[in-house]
């Protein structure tokens, strides 16, 4: 072969691969994160664990006034605030609203009333058994609340609870307010299913249906502020002991977790693996670029797609490198009433940070499976709260056909809107409570179809 045909042929290779590389390169899509998670960086809220002892300095000035507005419009709301404020007037329960004392008569000490919800405050942060038995000897539970209660809809009961708890925690300063909420709502779910002999406890209330109205007002905390409103919430914990396990080595393994990377890319955590079916009818709980982000655009399905996070004190550089769907498919009912066949697949993100290769992230598209949740010392799962409900509750009721008596002993969950981690202990007190049919509510957790 001549020198000359060589070159010719080397040259023409050179420019195979260059044209190659030009092709794939005009394929690729190059995104900054905004463009995909810019609804995480609007709504997401990050919230540290609060006393709520503290919210004595800050009750609003305006606190009498927001409530004698609930008292003076909501009948039922007037005859639990005076009982839950242990207001020295008695009420009874079968009279017209016309009969009722007046909101200056109810409440004419405003210093004893302020002093009761000082030590609801005391209560619910150090003792929330003592928070329950000042509620069963308040007056607000009983057979004829309950039977009450029976009769009103949900949507008002929830209202109702809400409202009250709105009131209490009222500083004129909406976060705020919402911290205080959040941390109420995590000691009332460590009530209800904590470890120790907390769970005993509300076995019993649930049990007896004269104190059903407790189980509703703790009910509708729980879920308000964990689910219906914070799903999308972050408690500062959950990121700090992920972080801690991320540098010990711990894959994350984040059940049900759509997309919901952004915080922990920033925090510092950079191996995570998510296992979601991503159904078509759930933008809505989704960012941006939420599909994009499992399956690129072109003939190559985004492979070399990169997305491009510029922190304060470093350059993170997220690059799709694998993408496979397999010609196996699951199917899903969707809330829309369709039962859909979905592609089982896999997408692999190599993660950059100032240029050093540092961990990836990967899609699992498809239902989880009770061998996810075998316990695995290099793997920390990770669930939403919401999720978490699904999980623990019994299929024959909507859950997930998970079981959590066949959990490891050693196993356990952070979860995003927890201070602290669910232990399998946790996770079966969750089950036995929700196998108990001798009380019935709302879900804690919302539509995941």
């Amino acid at each position: 072969m001549s020198f000359k045909t060589s070159f010719h042929k080397t040259l023409k290779l050179f420019f195979l691969v260059v044209l190659s590389i030009s092709f794939e390169s005009l394929s690729a899509t190059n995104k900054d994160a905004d463009q995909v998670f810019q609804r995480w960086m609007n709504i997401q809220k990050i919230i540290p664990d609060v006393n709520i002892t503290d919210m004595s300095n800050v009750l609003s000035g305006n606190f009498f006034d927001k409530l004698q507005v609930s008292y003076e419009l909501h009948l039922n709301f007037l005859k639990t605030s005076a009982a839950f404020f242990n207001s020295s007037c008695s009420l009874t329960l079968n009279v017209s609203s016309d009969d009722f004392p007046s909101f200056d008569d109810q409440f004419s000490s405003k210093k004893e009333t302020l002093e009761n919800i000082k030590n609801i405050y005391e209560l619910i942060e150090n003792d929330t058994e003592g928070f329950v038995e000042y509620l069963i000897n308040s007056g607000i539970v009983g057979g004829v609340i309950n039977s009450e209660e029976n009769r009103i809809n949900r949507s008002s009961l929830i209202e109702k609870y809400l409202g009250l708890f709105n009131i209490i925690f009222s500083s004129g300063d909406f976060v705020r307010d919402r911290k205080y909420l959040f941390s109420v709502a995590n000691r009332f779910f460590e009530y209800c299913f904590g470890e120790k002999d907390k769970n005993i406890n509300f076995k019993t209330i649930i049990s007896n249906s004269e104190f059903h109205p407790i189980a509703r007002l703790l009910y509708t905390i729980i879920w308000y502020h964990l689910a219906g409103q914070g799903w999308h919430t972050w408690h500062q914990n959950a990121l700090d002991n992920l972080k801690v396990v991320a540098d010990n080595g711990k894959e994350i393994v984040y059940i049900a977790g759509g997309v919901d990377i952004y915080q922990m890319i920033k925090k510092g955590i950079y191996n995570i693996r998510i296992i979601d079916p991503i159904l078509p009818t759930q933008p809505k709980y989704y960012s941006e670029g939420w599909m994009w982000l499992y399956r690129g655009e072109g003939n190559n399905d985004g492979v070399g797609d990169e997305i491009d996070s510029a922190f304060s004190e470093k350059r993170v550089l997220m690059r799709r490198v694998k993408f496979n769907e397999s010609d196996n498919v699951f199917q899903k009912d969707l809330s829309s009433g369709v039962t859909a066949d979905i592609p089982k697949g896999e997408v692999t993100w190599d993660i950059f940070e100032n240029g050093n290769k540092v961990g990836q992230f990967v899609i699992e598209r498809r239902l989880c499976e009770q061998k996810d949740f075998k316990f695995d010392n290099k793997k920390q799962l990770l669930v939403s709260f919401n999720e978490l409900y699904f999980i623990c509750l019994p299929t024959s009721k909507g859950g997930w056909g998970i079981n959590p008596y066949k959990f490891d002993s050693k196993q356990n969950f952070i979860v995003k809107q927890l201070a602290k981690p669910v232990t399998t202990q946790v996770a079966k007190n969750m089950r036995s409570v929700f196998e108990n049919d001798s009380f019935s509510f709302i879900s804690l957790g919302t539509c995941v179809n």
